[in-house]
């Protein structure tokens, strides 16, 4: 009789064992992917900045003055 407790108390404390370990690695795989978005959205982000600053970069200078005169002017 008290083997048959003692067999369902260890089987109830691994079920429990177990869940709390499920719980642990779920969080840690959220944080995980929120992580890698967080990353992908930063290096999308430095692309297009990049790009864009390599598109004034290749621009002569009268060119750079122009478009910041037009840009100036919409503001207003």
């Amino acid at each position: 009789m008290w083997t048959a407790i003692g067999i369902i108390v260890a089987y109830c404390f691994l079920f429990g064992v177990v869940i709390w370990l499920a719980r642990k690695e779920g969080k840690k795989s959220a944080k995980l992917e929120e992580l890698r978005k967080t990353a992908k959205r930063q290096a999308e982000e430095q692309y297009r900045a990049n790009k864009s600053l390599d598109s004034v970069r290749n621009m002569s200078d009268n060119d750079v003055r122009g478009r910041l005169r037009t840009i100036s002017g919409k503001q207003r």
